[in-house]
């Protein structure tokens, strides 16, 4: 009578934890650029959100002025590197344009535009 004896493995082949540690630090490596990716986004939103913040401010700040005060030049507002600058285009003799600029030099931030149209009387 034959008797055929199994042995039970306990454990993994060395290939099978090569596989998977191949496999885990694929899957990590692409976790980490999408963690840097969003850093990235979160950082220049912050920039546009703080630079429409600031171009309200300017707006609301030209708003307060009478009519015949809202000349150029008007003072640029500077804060955290974010420079708003302010253009005034004569229309007629009763209505002006204010072009408001927000840019930030060290970052790719670009150029956020904000036009106020203002109307008044002589």
């Amino acid at each position: 009578m034959m008797i055929k004896v199994f042995q039970k493995k306990n454990g993994f082949t060395l290939v099978e934890v090569m596989v998977a540690a191949v496999i885990l630090a694929v899957a990590l490596i692409s976790i980490m650029g999408l963690i840097t990716d969003s850093y990235g986004w979160l950082r220049q939103n912050q920039d546009i959100n703080t630079a429409n913040t600031l171009l309200e401010r300017k707006a609301e700040e030209i708003k307060a002025l009478s009519f015949s005060d809202i000349r150029d030049p008007i003072p640029a507002l500077i804060y955290q590197n974010i420079t708003v600058t302010c253009d005034v285009d004569d229309i007629s003799a009763t209505s002006r344009k204010v072009t408001l600029s927000a840019a930030k030099a060290s970052r790719s931030l670009g150029r956020v535009n904000l036009t106020v149209y203002m109307y008044g009387g002589l």
